[in-house]
């Protein structure tokens, strides 16, 4: 039987900034723990790990982009609900 009265779910106010300058952090940890083992890397063919940490990164800066730029979106939305309230 369904719920008659469905909870309403709100909207989650984070705007994933800070996640995904998180995630270019750990790219970029990633990187340089694989380039201190470039050698040891080289050895076993595993050279890829250093370019899959470089595209992380890079992919990691589109997203940067991305959400920076909703996030303004969201900031200049919210800025008018208020002053549609207040005014």
């Amino acid at each position: 039987m369904p719920d008659p009265d469905p909870i309403p779910i709100e909207p989650d106010p984070d705007d994933g900034v800070r996640a995904v300058l998180i995630g270019l952090g750990l790219w970029v940890l990633g990187g340089i723990g694989a380039l201190l083992a470039r050698d040891a890397l080289a050895e076993r063919g595993a050279e890829w790990v250093i370019w899959t940490c470089a595209a992380g990164f890079g992919l990691g800066l589109v997203g940067l982009a991305f959400v920076r730029r909703r996030a303004a979106v969201y900031r200049q939305a919210r800025s008018r609900s208020e002053g549609t309230v207040a005014g």
